[in-house]
């Protein structure tokens, strides 16, 4: 293998790891925000219930739902999910021509 292909592979894993990577991050972003908007609506609804929870608190969570999925459709956070993925997938057959192809 010469040293150009060598370093050519190289860097391909490297931006492979670094795909991998904001993959997860914008993956687990998104379900973070929606966990939470859930968690907020059922802790609004509880808080309206038991009367002890100032008003102005229990309007802040019941309103927290929508700016978390407004954040959430905003940045689109799984689909930049998916296309960091599917840039994985076509750097792995990338590698794999490269390695088994002789390309």
């Amino acid at each position: 293998m010469s040293d150009s292909k060598a370093q050519l592979i190289a860097r391909i894993n490297t931006r492979k790891r670094h795909d991998w990577k904001w993959g997860c991050a914008n993956i687990w972003f998104t379900q973070t925000l929606i966990i939470l908007a859930v968690v907020s609506s059922f802790a609004s609804t509880l808080a309206v219930m038991s009367g002890m929870v100032p008003k102005l608190i229990a309007a802040a969570l019941a309103g927290l739902p929508g700016v978390l999925f407004t954040l959430d459709r905003s940045f689109n956070f799984m689909r930049q999910s998916r296309w960091h993925y599917c840039l994985v997938a076509e750097l792995d057959a990338l590698l794999n021509k490269l390695e088994h192809e002789g390309i």
